[in-house]
C-alpha cells in the first residue's frame, strides 16, 4: 500500500581503517536485527549485495546491499546500505608489537530506508479492501506506523553510532549528513 520513507544518513571518513572489519561490523549488527535479503530471502540472509564494483589501483569500491526485515504480514522494514570507497590503499602498519593490514583512503557509507505497508499486495488484490487502504494507514493504523518508523529509525541510528564509534576510536576525519525524508502524496 504505501512505501514511508525514513531519513537518509551518510557518513565520509577519510584515514586509515580496515575495511573487513567495518564490512563485518556492519553485517553482523544487520543480522542480529533480522535482516534478510531484499530480493530473495528464500536463497539466504546473507545474499544482500546487489552491486559490487572493484576498479583501478587505488582501488575504488561501490557496493550496495538490500535488505529486508518482516515485521509482520503487513508491516515490513527496507534497508540499503551503500559503500563507496574512492582510492583505497593497502597499508600496514604495527600494532601491539605485530604487523597489521589495513586501509587507507575515502569511504562513504550511506544508509537509507523505509517502513513498506502492504507489502504483499493483499489490500490492492482486493476489490473492496483497495478502496479503503489509504484510510486504513491514515486514520486506524497511524499510531502503529509511527511506531514502526521510529523503531526502524532507532535501528538505523544504532548502526550510524556504531559506525562513527568504530572510525571515532581510529582517528579518521569524518563528516556525517543526514537528510530528511522526502515528503509522498
Amino acid at each position: 500500500m504505501g512505501t514511508h520513507d525514513m531519513p537518509k544518513i551518510a557518513d565520509t571518513y577519510k584515514g586509515d581503517f580496515s575495511f573487513q572489519e567495518i564490512y563485518e561490523l556492519i553485517r553482523n549488527y544487520l543480522l542480529n536485527q533480522g535482516f534478510t535479503a531484499l530480493n530473495a530471502p528464500e536463497f539466504g540472509s546473507d545474499l544482500w549485495e546487489i552491486r559490487y564494483l572493484e576498479k583501478g589501483s587505488p582501488t575504488n569500491y561501490i557496493i550496495e546491499w538490500r535488505l529486508q526485515n518482516v515485521i509482520s504480514n503487513y508491516y515490513r522494514y527496507v534497508l540499503n546500505v551503500d559503500f563507496q570507497g574512492i582510492a583505497i590503499n593497502p597499508k600496514e602498519i604495527m600494532w601491539e608489537g605485530k604487523k597489521v593490514k589495513i586501509n587507507s583512503g575515502e569511504l562513504t557509507i550511506k544508509l537509507s530506508g523505509a517502513v513498506e505497508t502492504d507489502y504483499n499486495k493483499e489490500w490492492e488484490k482486493s476489490w473492496l479492501l483497495k478502496h479503503f487502504a489509504k484510510k486504513y494507514d491514515e486514520r486506524i493504523m497511524a499510531k502503529e506506523l509511527a511506531q514502526q518508523k521510529d523503531t526502524l529509525f532507532a535501528i538505523m541510528g544504532e548502526l550510524h553510532g556504531m559506525i562513527r564509534l568504530y572510525f571515532g576510536q581510529r582517528g579518521a576525519e569524518g563528516v556525517a549528513m543526514i537528510e530528511p525524508a522526502r515528503r509522498v502524496s
